[in-house]
């Protein structure tokens, strides 16, 4: 018996168990996406060095799970341990497109065949006392810019004007912090918190979306996944194999130095941020399979 007869993708399997059931069903590509967050400290500052400097650091061990939160519910937002705000936000679409924890949208089963990932954003947190130093009332000022400045709000900043040039500034030529840690992230795949498959490292999954080329993993078209030819099953509730996560452990801490920023007003002193946050998103590609809705 030739190896192409033994060989059989789950896509082939799965669509094979719908005919068989004699019902009509629906099929869609349509991914799925989650987004978590990876903390860096600062360390070792020195706001009176030439040049003003600190290092950030990101402690190894850290662990990110995607896809075990839906829209609408509580998640964190790195920023844990920093007394000036809150470590919760809500869900938004903009971070999941999952509608429950774990499991497939509308009773559907998800054939995973390829996967992809990228920097959404840096985020970073000043001090109060700090974000004053700036010009901004910390009360009073604009709501925006208040956010950006608490770690609350993405940005973007080229010019290096409220952010060490390391984490924004194009000539950097790459998204530093997320190019710094993907080659130490180990991904796996769990169901039912039982079944493990080890994936491999962050750095092997292209960006599989559009980005810029200075802050895209690899080429930023849609079709540039790590592609799963064979196929993963993520099944619908109540089967086995239908509670799903994505799991990225750093294996090891990672330190990336960093320019400290003087605040952009007459005689200005050199702020020192509290924390970083690098948000990373995945998506999921394949084909999900499902009864028709009688609505």
């Amino acid at each position: 018996m030739s190896a192409e007869v033994l060989f059989e993708t789950q896509r082939k399997r799965v669509l094979e168990l719908y005919k068989r059931a004699g019902q009509p069903f629906r099929a869609s590509t349509k991914p799925y996406k989650s987004t978590r967050a990876l903390k860096w400290r600062i360390a070792e500052a020195n706001a009176a060095g030439a040049p003003p400097h600190a290092f950030l650091i990101c402690d190894g061990a850290q662990e990110l799970e995607f896809y075990d939160y839906g829209v609408g519910e509580a998640i964190t937002q790195g920023l844990d341990g920093l007394g000036n705000v809150s470590d919760s936000k809500t869900a938004t679409r903009g971070d999941t497109n999952l509608s429950k924890a774990h499991s497939t949208n509308g009773a559907e089963d998800f054939i995973i065949e390829g996967v992809g990932a990228g920097a959404r954003g840096i985020r970073i947190n000043y001090t109060d006392a700090a974000i004053a130093a700036f010009g901004v009332d910390p009360v009073a000022g604009d709501p925006g810019a208040i956010k950006m400045l608490r770690g609350q709000a993405y940005h973007v900043d080229p010019a290096a004007l409220f952010t060490p040039p390391q984490l924004h500034s194009p000539f950097n030529l790459e998204a530093v912090l997320y190019q710094a840690v993907a080659p130490h992230m180990a991904v796996e795949f769990e169901w039912d918190e039982e079944h493990v498959v080890k994936i491999g490292t962050l750095d092997e999954l292209p960006q599989a979306g559009a980005a810029s080329y200075l802050r895209s993993n690899g080429q930023p078209r849609n079709d540039n996944k790590y592609r799963i030819p064979e196929g993963y099953v993520w099944r619908r509730d109540g089967q086995a194999d239908s509670e799903f996560v994505v799991r990225m452990k750093l294996t090891e801490t990672v330190a990336v130095p960093i320019n400290l920023i003087a605040a952009p007003v007459d005689g200005g002193a050199v702020q020192t941020p509290q924390r970083v946050v690098l948000d990373i998103s995945t998506r999921l590609y394949g084909l999900s399979v499902k009864i028709p809705s009688q609505n």
